[in-house]
Formats: C-alpha cells, structure tokens, sequence
C-alpha cells in the first residue's frame, strides 16, 4: 500500500482532532488511501466527486466513475497507470504536478483529463517538455499526410493534374523516381560548380583585361556560369509550374534564395542591353555579385541539416528554451530546500527533545569533522 503524508493534526492519546471521510482506491493493482480533505482542495477533480459521494451512493452511481467497486472491501478499482497516478496525487499535497521520468507527455496528459486535472497545473519545466513533444507530433502528422496525399490514387483526377503531380516529384522528390533522383544530383553538382566558379572568378590572375583594360571574368567561367544560370531558371519555372499553390511557392524562403541566385545574372543583362555609361554598369554589377553568395544557401535544397540552419531562428529558439529550463531548474531547487526546511521545522517541532539532545551517532559525526577540521 502506497500513501502520501497525513495532513491532518492529532491530539495527546495519537487520535485524530477531526473525523474525516477516506476511501480505498486501487490503481493498477496498487492500494492507495486518500482522505476527503486533502481531495476537496480540489472539488472539480474525479476522485473528490468519488470521495464525497462514496456515502450516499448506489453501487451503479460509484461504478460510473471507477472501473469496478467492491462492497465488502469499501475499495475502488482503476484500471490506470500506477506510476502516473503518483504524479496525479501531488497536484493534492503540494499542488502543482511533475511528470515522472519514461512516462509519455501525451499519454500523461490523457492521465490528467481522466482524472479531470487541467493542464495548467503542470509545472513549467513539464509543460515546455509537452509542448516539444506536441510539436514534434504536429511534423510527424503533417509528414504522415503528405505521404499519404502521395499515395493517394483519385480517379476523379484530371490529366493537367496527374502530368502537374508527376512534375512535382520529379523536382521536388528525389526518392520518387530515378529520373527525379538524377536531377537532384545534376542540380547538386552544379550549384557546386557555380559557388566555386563565383569564387575563382574573382583571383586577378585568373582575369583577362576587356578593350577598355578593365579586369573581366576569364571567357570560359562566364561559359560555366551561364550555363549553370540557364539550369537553375529552367528548374524554378518547372517547379513554378507544378507547383499546386503558387502564393506559398513566391514567398517560400528557399524559393526567393533561388530567385536571389539567378536575379543578378539578368539584372547585368539588361543593364548591359541599355547602353548605360560602363562606371553605373560596373557599380551596378560589383552591387549585384554580392546577392550572388545566395546560391550557396540552394544546397540547403539537398540536405535537411542545412535547413535548419534558414535565417538562424532555431538557434535562437534553442537558447531560450534552454534558458528558459535553467530558470526553471533554479525556481525549483529553492522551492525544495524552501520545503526541506518547512519539514526539517515541522519535525523539530514534532520531537522536540530530538533537538535538545542530539544522538550518539552525530555526536562521533561531529567530533570525525571536527577532528578532521583541526588537522587540516
């Protein structure tokens, strides 16, 4: 049998000052005993309806809210978890709720609604571990239904519709396919090749002077670099274009990263096709060569890792839960030795000549320190 601390005072003969209701409840094949006063601090919850109608109640009223009632023994039946039902149990005694360790937060939580305790209870620490693990329920759901809209097999389908899905995947979905699975490569190798040609282009002694004696890209890197433009503009229109909701497709972080690598290489174009004077077209292209570092972030395309590095939102996020925690960790420690000492106190007054006259073992425990002290 498992119960917490009697709350309740005691007179001279060890008898209780005041009579109190108590039922016997058995939780997963453990036996509790919990008393009326302690349960009524919270009159909503399921076992202090239980407990103040356990009087006056017929076996079929008490049945509706246990799993089973037996008369002889006066004793209610839980088919619940034993290990959670302790964590319930402190919401009564210190009145707030910590999440025992290997217990599920979202099967805790199903705990907590049976037993008719609102979340708010829980402690700040449990209640950012819930809301991590909610989260990471939320992505595995949101995942789940894509597989599944993948799989899914409509009749009713059009055939734009079927040719616009299987564009989708073939560049949106490397592992569907063999053909989508080659894209994703070429297009991996060539944001490579262009991030290194952006850097050698610029080593002097790797440029060739124009006819006014102006230091250029060497011919052949300029080849390289159109190229790989051509490429990437022709993957953004397909995706463009299979694209099922094209608002979210313009104002996705990776889909303006693309844009940001291939827009210089037009902008420079046209500015070239104006016939401006060359000191704005330079000033204009040296500006633009720098939006073209954005081509490297398009590897984050290619690798979840760096997707979590998009503009550093998680790191930051990161650092405040954890500070958040250390909070939390502080605010709990003093609230245990503030406890620690409210029942140091408590039990000093209980057995006072336990403080008057200490024991024979902290006697020999002084005198080792003291002992140990001096030869120091």
């Amino acid at each position: 049998m498992w119960e917490f601390p009697l709350t309740c005072s005691s007179d001279s003969n060890g008898s209780e000052a005041s009579e109190e209701t108590e039922i016997s409840v058995n939780i997963g094949g453990v036996k509790h005993i919990l008393y009326g006063d302690v349960l009524n601090r919270y009159p909503e919850t399921r076992l202090a309806e239980l407990v103040n109608r356990a009087t006056d109640s017929t076996h079929e009223d008490l049945c509706a809210l246990c799993d089973d009632y037996d008369d002889l023994k006066r004793e209610f039946y839980f088919d619940r978890d034993p290990e959670a039902f302790k964590s319930i149990l402190e919401l009564y005694y210190y009145g707030e709720i910590h999440m025992k360790r290997g217990i599920c937060p979202m099967r805790f939580m199903k705990e907590m609604d049976y037993w008719g305790i609102d979340a708010e209870y829980l402690d700040e620490c449990c209640i950012s571990s819930l809301n991590e693990v909610q989260t990471e329920l939320a992505e595995i759901a949101e995942k789940v239904k894509t597989i599944l809209d993948d799989l899914e097999d409509d009749v009713r389908v059009t055939r734009g519709q079927k040719c616009q899905a299987f564009l989708w995947k073939l560049m949106e979905k490397p592992e569907s396919s063999l053909a989508a699975g080659v894209i994703a490569v070429v297009s991996f190798v060539l944001i490579l090749l262009s991030s290194v040609v952006m850097c050698v282009g610029t080593i002097p002694e790797l440029q060739v002077q124009d006819a006014q004696g102006n230091l250029v890209e060497h011919p052949a890197l300029e080849s390289i670099e159109t190229a790989c433009i051509i490429w990437f503009t022709l993957e953004c229109i397909l995706r463009f274009v299979s694209s099922s909701n094209k608002l979210h497709f313009v104002f996705s972080f990776m889909n303006i990263v693309d844009f940001l690598a291939i827009m210089p290489y037009y902008v420079v174009l046209i500015l070239g096709a104006a016939q401006l004077e060359l000191a704005d077209v330079q000033h204009a292209v040296q500006a633009l060569r720098i939006l073209r570092i954005a081509r490297i972030f398009k590897l984050a395309r290619h690798s979840a890792g760096l997707q979590a590095f998009a503009p550093v939102h998680l790191i930051i996020n990161n650092f405040v839960i954890v500070y958040s925690k250390q909070r939390v960790l502080e605010t709990t420690a003093k609230h245990e030795i503030e406890l620690m000492a409210l029942r140091a106190k408590n039990e000093a007054q209980e057995c006072p000549e336990s403080t008057k006259m200490p024991s024979q073992a902290s006697v020999g425990n002084s005198s080792v320190w003291d002992s140990a002290g001096a030869s120091a």
